[in-house]
């Protein structure tokens, strides 16, 4: 697992990534929590106890309309959308940007039904206020789709490859 990680971070090498504060740092967390995740997943546990389970993926800053919300997340209704993008980007982060920006158009494209203040950040360009939202919950790739409730909280970060069936699952 290991391995196939490693070979899969070389897509992000080709981005200007390296040069983003912090970018090694939060390499070495994920490749440490990886190695542990595996490491926990091949243990077995003893008779009557419960199950070992790896660490949450929120540790990472990473997160999934799939994982289960905690209760009080459930309630919190989103009323504000960051998205995070990139102006001078690579090939392949300016096509993973644009894909995500579309898929997000496409499930907003009816304002009506969802009613929810939409706000467009690049990381080379707005640092202040994309490190307001890192200090609440870190991302790790980009595209990132913050979704805040009315307090400014978020209730659920999207990044990477995001798709229209991943941001309405946070809509719902």
């Amino acid at each position: 697992m290991l391995d196939s990680f490693l070979s899969n971070a070389g897509q992000y090498m080709c981005c200007s990534a390296l040069q983003e504060e912090g970018f090694i740092v939060r390499l070495a967390f994920v490749v440490a929590t990886t190695f542990a995740c595996t490491l926990a997943a091949g243990r077995e546990s003893p008779v009557g106890a419960a199950p070992v389970q790896p660490p949450a993926l929120a540790l990472v800053g990473v997160s999934s309309p799939d994982a289960a919300a905690a209760p009080e997340q459930a309630k919190r209704k989103v009323a504000r959308i960051v998205f995070v993008g990139k102006k001078n980007a690579c090939p392949c982060t300016r096509k993973s940007v644009d894909a995500g920006k579309k898929a997000l158009r496409a499930v907003l494209g009816n304002k009506s039904r969802y009613r929810v203040q939409e706000l467009n950040f690049d990381v080379d360009a707005d640092r202040d206020q994309i490190n307001a939202l890192r200090e609440k919950r870190a991302m790790v790739a980009l595209p990132a789709i913050y979704f805040l409730d009315s307090a400014g909280e978020v209730v659920e970060l999207l990044q990477g490859d995001v798709t229209e069936a991943k941001i309405r699952a946070v809509l719902k």
